[in-house]
């Protein structure tokens, strides 16, 4: 699942804690920038099932570190949202639309 608009101090844990409540989640992961080292403000939440997505989506809005963050199944670069071979639900693409 795409989680947009992050704070610039989320890092990778603390996004896996936000959702943890939501079901199995198989990883976090902010996007850095590769030359600064500075968060992109957005990442992608892998889940174990399918109810832990409907969870997250639930959440778009929700507040975290003073910044509403957006939820959904793809992200603004056009990215489609899927079950990737192995990164469970949620991802950065793939076939389907199961998350992303």
């Amino acid at each position: 699942i795409f989680i947009g608009e992050l704070s610039w101090n989320v890092d990778n844990d603390w996004l896996a804690q936000e959702f943890s409540s939501c079901g199995g989640v198989e990883s976090a992961t902010i996007q850095m920038d590769r030359i600064t080292g500075r968060s992109h403000r957005f990442g992608y939440v892998h889940f174990k099932s399918m109810d832990a997505v409907e969870k997250v989506l639930a959440m778009d809005g929700k507040e975290i570190d003073g910044r509403a963050i957006r939820a959904n199944r793809r992200s603004d670069r056009g990215g489609h949202g899927g079950h990737g071979s192995d990164q469970g639900w949620g991802g950065r693409g793939g076939r389907g639309g199961c998350g992303g």
